[in-house]
């Protein structure tokens, strides 16, 4: 998967190049920050796999950390908010091939562990923290981890601010999720399955089909830690078979892209279409008529800049706007009125082909092949994009 993840980087820097003169930098912005991500995400080894704690408040995220790496890093406690800064729990001897991924992701809260050697494990600020700040670190951070683990307790895995702000926007990400029932040591054991049961049902109304939930009790009050063995089996295999690691970069890359491709526009007839306007502009150009020449011309220009819409169609304005100039300067260059009125008296039918030719090619040179280079822009633009998006929904069947 790595390998075919790195083959697509030079896709997708090329459709970012070609549409570089063609959009705003606004629009163009998010495809080109995607593609910055994956290669953020491809600078580090794929032996390691980055997961995520979320969950709401009192869920207890920090005390699974602690369960899954098997020592006592991430501090657990009641006040809210516990984890209002993310903490990143580092097996002991990757904490330098790590160093600059977290740098660039500004994990500067470090622990180092010595659990799983292949697991980076972090501890996300609680979801539903009062704390707006501890919300956008949250937000910030998703796009760039391998998995999320979704930890909910027996109470609060309804909770509408997990529900509504995260899961049900990012459902197109499933692949990317485990969901965690912690602290399943309050529950009778009758009840757990039902519990889990109705949860899946609440994922299901988010749009997520098929979840993978695990249950756990991280710290129960009595006897070693429930269900964590499970998981840390789930994560392995996650890295093992590459289910999902760059899932959440691929589903991004394919959503902007097909974006940028719909608002670049439908492919344009436009060579069929100007024949027989090159045609009418000559007509009237040799009949001496330059209003009727530039009206007919600025009129094809508009045409196409409304099919086109977004920078194409700003382009075509202001070529359109230039048109009524470079009308007057092709006739102006292309038949003098002492060589016109000589070649006309002379041999009328080969002087008009002869001063055909001349306005035609200045015609071409003065409009239509900047606006032939537009299209020809356009196209290759097109044709990038619509490569890129199917590279990408072939990867991911």
């Amino acid at each position: 998967m790595r390998e075919s993840t790195v083959g697509l980087l030079e896709r997708a820097d090329l459709a970012v190049a070609s549409c570089s003169e063609l959009v705003a930098g606004d629009v163009l912005e998010p495809l080109a920050r995607t593609v910055g991500n994956l290669r953020l995400r491809l600078s580090y080894p794929d032996d390691i796999l980055v997961a995520a704690l979320a969950g709401g408040t009192g869920s207890g995220k920090s005390s699974l950390l602690n369960a899954i790496v098997d020592q006592e890093i991430a501090l657990v406690g009641g006040t809210r908010p516990t984890t209002g800064t993310p903490l990143a729990a580092v097996p002991r001897d990757r904490v330098d091939v790590l160093a600059g991924y977290l740098d660039e992701l500004e994990l500067t809260e470090r622990e180092v562990h010595d659990g799983p050697r292949w697991l980076c494990l972090l501890d996300l600020p609680d979801t539903d923290s009062v704390e707006l700040a501890h919300r956008h670190q949250v937000e910030q951070l998703l796009p760039f981890l391998d998995l999320v683990m979704w930890v909910v307790d027996p109470e609060k895995y309804r909770d509408a601010s997990l529900h509504d702000r995260y899961l049900k926007p990012l459902s197109a990400h499933s692949r990317q999720f485990i969901f965690v029932l912690n602290q399943i040591d309050r529950l009778a054991d009758e009840h757990i399955e039902a519990v889990m049961e109705h949860f899946i049902g609440a994922l299901a109304e988010d749009g997520i089909g098929a979840p993978r939930v695990i249950p756990t009790a991280a710290d129960p009050p009595a006897g070693p830690p429930m269900g964590v063995d499970q998981l840390v089996e789930e994560l392995k295999d996650v890295l093992d078979k590459g289910v999902g690691l760059y899932d959440r970069l691929l589903v991004d890359l394919e959503k902007t892209a097909a974006e940028l491709l719909r608002l670049v526009g439908e492919p344009v007839e436009f060579e069929a279409r100007a024949g027989p306007v090159v045609e009418a502009v000559l007509d009237a150009l040799v009949a001496g008529d330059e209003s009727t020449a530039t009206t007919r011309l600025v009129g094809f220009m508009e045409t196409l800049a409304v099919e086109t819409g977004d920078m194409v169609g700003t382009r075509l304005r202001e070529l359109a706007a230039l048109a009524p100039v470079a009308v007057h300067e092709v006739s102006a260059e292309g038949i003098p009125e002492v060589r016109r009125r000589r070649w006309l008296r002379r041999t009328e039918g080969q002087d008009e082909e002869a001063m055909r030719e001349a306005l035609r090619d200045r015609l071409e040179v003065r409009v239509f092949d900047p606006v032939r280079d537009l299209f020809q822009k356009r196209g290759e633009a097109r044709a990038a994009l619509a490569e890129l998006v199917f590279t990408v929904e072939s990867m991911r069947r």
